[in-house]
C-alpha cells in the first residue's frame, strides 16, 4: 500500500509543476458558471421560471454541479490507453504493481489539487454572487461529501472502462469527446435530470454531478436508498472492469525490450 500512497504523493505535487496550466483549466468552471448565471438572471428577470427552481437554487445548482464536472475524473489517464497500446504496460505486468489501483492511486493524488484549484478559482466568483447562493448546513455539506467521494470512485471506473476499451477496439480517442459530452447530460452538469424525462435519475451517471450537487444544496430524499443504488452501481462497475481486464490480458500483445 505504502508505494501506491508515494506515488499519489508525486502526482499531487507533479501538478505543481505546470501551475499555470492548472489555473487555466480551472477557468474551464469560472466561463460555463458565468454563462449560466448571466443566462438564468435574465431569463428570471424577464417573469420566467424553470419548473421549480427558484433563481437562488439554480445558481447554486449549476455551482455544485459543475464543481463536480471539473473535478470527477470521468476520463481517468489517457496514459492507460498509451501503456496497452504501446505495450508499456508490460513494466507493470512484470512487476509487484497492480496497474488499475497505481493509476486510481495518481489520480486521487492529482484530485486534491484541482478540487482545491476549482475552489480557490470560484471563490472570489462567489463573493460577487452571494446573494443568490445558498449556504449549505451541516449535514447538506457531510451528505454532499459522501455523494461526491462515492461519485468520484463511480467515475474512476467508467474511465476505467473507456480506457480498457483498448484491448479491444482500438485506441478510444475518436469518441472520447462524444463520451465526455454524453455523461455530461446524463450526468446533470449541463441541465439539472429532473426537468427531463424521469429515465434520467434511474441511470447510474446522476451520481456524477446532479446527486452531490442536489445533496450540497440539501435538496434531497431517500439517501439511505440513493447510497445502496450508488454502492450496487459501483459493485456492477468493478465487475465491468475486472471481466475487461482480465479478457483485455488475453488479448494484449507486448513488443519491444
Amino acid at each position: 500500500m505504502k508505494k501506491y500512497i508515494v506515488s499519489a504523493i508525486c502526482d499531487f505535487k507533479l501538478s505543481f509543476k505546470y501551475r499555470l496550466n492548472l489555473f487555466l483549466d480551472s477557468t474551464m468552471l469560472i466561463l460555463p458558471l458565468l454563462g449560466y448565471t448571466f443566462l438564468w438572471k435574465n431569463i428570471y428577470s424577464g417573469g420566467a421560471v424553470l419548473q421549480n427552481y427558484s433563481l437562488p437554487q439554480l445558481f447554486t445548482y449549476y455551482f455544485w454541479a459543475l464543481i463536480c464536472y471539473n473535478t470527477m475524473p470521468v476520463y481517468a489517464y489517457s496514459n492507460i490507453t498509451h501503456n496497452i497500446k504501446e505495450g508499456t504496460l508490460t513494466f507493470f505486468l512484470t512487476r509487484p504493481f497492480n496497474f488499475l489501483i497505481y493509476y486510481y492511486s495518481i489520480i486521487s493524488g492529482a484530485a486534491i489539487i484541482w478540487l482545491a484549484t476549482n475552489l480557490i478559482v470560484v471563490f472570489p466568483f462567489l463573493i460577487i454572487f452571494k446573494s443568490i447562493f445558498i449556504i449549505p448546513d451541516f449535514l447538506s455539506i457531510l451528505f454532499g461529501i459522501i455523494f461526491f467521494l462515492l461519485g468520484f470512485i463511480l467515475s474512476i471506473l467508467a474511465g476505467f472502462i473507456l480506457n480498457l476499451t483498448a484491448f479491444f477496439v482500438g485506441d478510444p480517442y475518436g469518441y472520447r469527446e462524444l463520451y465526455g459530452w454524453v455523461l455530461a447530460l446524463l450526468g446533470g452538469s449541463i441541465i439539472p435530470l429532473d426537468i427531463l424525462h424521469p429515465i434520467f435519475l434511474h441511470l447510474p451517471f446522476k451520481f456524477f454531478y446532479y446527486i452531490p450537487a442536489k445533496a450540497f444544496m440539501g435538496n434531497i430524499s431517500h439517501i439511505p436508498f440513493l447510497l445502496f443504488e450508488e454502492v450496487c452501481w459501483i459493485s456492477c462497475f468493478f465487475l465491468i472492469v475486472y471481466v475487461m481486464w482480465r479478457f483485455g490480458l488475453k488479448k494484449y500483445e507486448g513488443f519491444g525490450g
